[in-house]
């Protein structure tokens, strides 16, 4: 597992994120987790975009 952080909106969110087999990006966090698959893309930038996703759409639901 790798860590890492993104920035939203002025708060810092951390998350893991690990590169599993057929090529699926697995990221867990606080807030959640998801997978895709990495389809020849940046596993740090897609890590931080799945990450943003779980963030907004835990913040949705708690309001």
């Amino acid at each position: 597992m790798h860590a890492f952080e993104i920035e939203i909106d002025g708060k810092t969110y951390g998350g893991f994120w690990q590169a599993g087999d057929y090529d699926r990006l697995t990221v867990q966090s606080d807030h959640g987790s998801t997978y895709a698959y990495l389809d020849d893309r940046d596993p740090q930038a897609l890590a931080a975009s799945l990450l943003g996703q779980i963030v907004r759409r835990s913040e949705r639901q708690t309001g």
